[in-house]
């Protein structure tokens, strides 16, 4: 049953001269006003529960999809620290023979 502004008004009348102007204005300020479709019922709220276990499935998927991305990532950096790392020593260890070669030469010249 659809509440019309007229309903309503009868309503109000009705309470305020059995129960007293007094009841009658606090009743109406409890109810909500038109139209009553803005108001949740239980199934809406069920349905808004549905939806927000199915969104939190989603969000918990695409975290996983996240984190397993990130740890390759993680261990693509690792193995690219490594070839670094090894490069870096073997630059070193044909560096130092020359700078001493070179400094041996200085040395034997003066």
């Amino acid at each position: 049953m659809r509440t019309t502004d007229q309903k309503r008004t009868d309503l109000h009348n009705f309470v305020r001269e059995n129960w007293g102007t007094e009841m009658g204005d606090t009743l109406m300020e409890f109810l909500p006003n038109p139209p009553w479709t803005d108001v949740a019922t239980r199934q809406d709220i069920a349905n808004i529960r549905v939806e927000l276990g199915s969104l939190r499935q989603n969000v918990d998927a695409d975290m996983r999809r996240i984190e397993s991305r990130m740890d390759s990532g993680f261990a693509n950096i690792d193995k690219s620290l490594k070839a670094i790392n090894w490069r870096i020593t073997g630059l070193i260890s044909i560096l130092v023979p020359v700078f001493l070669a070179y400094a041996t030469a200085l040395w034997q010249l003066k």
